[in-house]
């Protein structure tokens, strides 16, 4: 029983999660994770994700969490958005997706009684009209049991699917996306509804050219579990990374040593230790570290998302472009020879081969 109640809630958890979620199409090769929480920055965000392919060049699509469902109803009323000079389409994040083949499609909703149960029109319009306006509602068999609803907004269609499971009256319906049934609708039963003022509006008030069109390969993405690191700041300003190994024992090629600081007048150095396949480790560093000392200089230690993504080209000495100019971050490794083959850092051409097992097993959110 303990076992189907943690499996209700974990559901119930998943749906909110999706009710938050947003999928940017057809964005601008020059949109990044920077510009897109950038343009995004009014809106309290929980996670964001620009995916990218080898040569740094995003994908043309994005995901995006916010931290609350009102975020994405407040982005949806303020279409069309012009993201880095290009028009984007936006959608929300509505598990099994279909393809579509056009506008028509992901604009109608088909509702269906599970108990073969007959409905009225006026039931549905009553009903679904909380999430938009409609522009026709259609029966399509005998028994009056099947509908489609004809919405003048895909967000409305989008919204209906997120909040299931729906009940008109006693009457359990399934809902799907598309007009599937709409080849066998008699012309003669098309009856437009009377405008009213009853229809919670939120369609945009520009119009847009921009082809709506639901990619399933892209509503069917994940936001990339988080990775996260260990920073350590107020360092021994003459420490190195090979020192750190041996006082903190944590392997050399997983230490990255940061920049001098000058905060307070009083110079000091800042590092970060990551480990992407023990997460737990992370955890425990921290809990183990509280005012602990390096040189007689009590070092804080904070967790922080690994954000880091590395130049694997630059790893074998092979990347040809200024680290000013490369998508990926250069690093040279500073265990001069000693570390391991899976070392993600900069090294000498051919100290280190491609096929290295670094870009199989790590996941240093290395592209």
């Amino acid at each position: 029983m303990a076992a189907k109640n943690n499996l209700q809630k974990s559901k119930i958890y998943d749906m909110e999660s999706y009710k938050r979620t947003l999928l940017f199409q057809k964005i601008s090769p020059k949109t990044t994770q920077q510009s897109l929480e950038k343009f995004l920055s009014e809106y309290p965000l929980e996670q964001c994700s620009v995916p990218t392919n080898e040569e740094g060049h995003n994908k043309l699509h994005a995901i995006v969490k916010f931290e609350d469902e009102s975020s994405i109803t407040l982005l949806m009323s303020k279409r069309p958005l012009i993201i880095d000079e290009k028009e984007v389409f936006i959608h929300r994040h509505v598990p099994n997706q279909k393809s579509s083949r056009d506008n028509r499609d992901v604009q109608t909703l088909t509702v269906s009684s599970t108990a073969n149960r007959s409905m009225q029109k006026s039931q549905l319009q009553r009903y679904f009209r909380k999430y938009g306006e409609m522009d026709r509602i259609d029966c399509v068999n005998d028994n009056d049991s099947v509908y489609v609803i004809h919405f003048k907004d895909y967000d409305s269609v989008d919204r209906a699917l997120l909040n299931q499971p729906h009940e008109l009256n006693n009457i359990l319906v399934d809902i799907k996306k598309g007009d599937q049934h709409l080849s066998t609708v008699n012309s003669d039963l098309y009856e437009s509804l009377p405008k009213t003022n009853n229809y919670k509006e939120i369609a945009p008030q520009k119009k847009s050219n921009l082809k709506v069109k639901i990619d399933p390969k892209i509503s069917s993405l994940y936001l990339p579990e988080r990775i996260y690191c260990v920073r350590i700041k107020n360092l021994p300003i003459n420490i190195d990374a090979e020192r750190l190994s041996v006082e903190l024992n944590w392997p050399i090629y997983n230490i990255l040593m940061g920049s001098p600081t000058d905060d307070d007048q009083s110079p000091s150095m800042e590092c970060w230790l990551k480990s992407p396949d023990d997460q737990e480790k992370i955890d425990e560093f921290i809990r183990n570290s509280k005012q602990r000392t390096i040189n007689r200089s009590i070092i804080q230690c904070e967790k922080e998302e690994d954000q880091l993504e590395l130049c694997r080209f630059f790893r074998i000495g092979t990347c040809d472009k200024h680290e000013d100019i490369c998508n990926w971050v250069h690093i040279k490794c500073t265990a001069r020879g000693t570390c391991s083959r899976d070392c993600p850092y900069g090294h000498g051409k051919g100290e280190k081969t491609e096929y290295s097992t670094v870009n199989s097993k790590l996941n240093f959110s290395i592209k």
